[in-house]
């Protein structure tokens, strides 16, 4: 298994073993695309599902398609999170 970077942030690491853990590799890089390396709609939906579970949101099902990389969907949920702390 390939160490991910060490600048990466939690969420991001988290976010990318999720990735990796539903498309039944070792790992990924946080800019591979989910889709583009075999992801598809059912997975999906049990993706967002542990992440939904795992940082405590009910994220919406188009959430991955919309951000279909482990970087993208990271930052989202940062996002969220600190809108949630300040909220």
């Amino acid at each position: 298994m390939r160490p991910l970077d060490a600048s990466l942030t939690e969420t991001q690491r988290e976010t990318s073993r999720f990735f990796a853990e539903a498309l039944g590799v070792e790992s990924i890089e946080p800019t591979d695309n989910f889709f583009q390396l075999g992801g598809y709609s059912l997975l999906a939906m049990n993706l967002v599902a542990t992440l939904s579970e795992r940082f405590g949101m009910d994220l919406p099902l188009p959430f991955l398609f919309e951000r279909p990389t482990a970087a993208q969907a990271a930052a989202e949920i940062d996002r969220l999170l600190q809108s949630e702390a300040t909220a």
